[in-house]
């Protein structure tokens, strides 16, 4: 009796031990002594408030003349999930061919990358890249940001 309750205490120390994670929300940790799952609660989440395009007024009825070469400019504008206020991002979408094709190569590209380019899947991509950011502070969120976008600010 005594060894179950032990094993029980260990288990339940076990359950509130820490698993190093960059930015995951979900996670199976191990060790040498078993295994569990754990959830990690961010203290921010952030949302994409708007969405327009810097290259033509009528987004609904641009048709991109070769959809395998494609850079399209859009402004975001980003804040914390639950609030009004945000801050606004320029994104560039565009194709592999695109890329390669830029005239200025000094530095690496900054954006997200659909390739084919699908007007349908802009809006998705950009939001599922908003929503994927993990982030204890806003400031946090930003720097994880400004890997792909320009930010107002900068």
């Amino acid at each position: 009796m005594r060894s179950s309750r032990s094993s029980r205490r260990t288990d339940q120390s076990r359950s509130n031990s820490i698993c190093p994670l960059s930015a995951a929300r979900k996670t199976h940790c191990s060790w040498l002594g078993g295994s569990f799952d754990a959830i990690w609660v961010l203290a921010m989440r952030v949302e994409v408030k708007s969405l327009s395009s810097n290259e033509t007024l009528d987004w609904n009825g641009w048709i991109p003349s070769d959809p395998s070469n494609v850079m399209h400019w859009f402004t975001v504008r980003i804040g914390s999930a639950g609030q009004q206020a945000g801050d606004d991002f320029q994104v560039a979408v565009a194709t592999r061919q695109a890329i390669d094709q830029r005239t200025d190569k000094r530095r690496p590209f900054r954006g997200l990358i659909l390739d084919p380019f699908e007007k349908a899947k802009v809006e998705l991509l950009i939001q599922s890249h908003v929503e994927n950011i993990a982030a204890s502070t806003w400031d946090e969120a930003v720097k994880q940001l400004r890997n792909t976008m320009n930010w107002e600010y900068e």
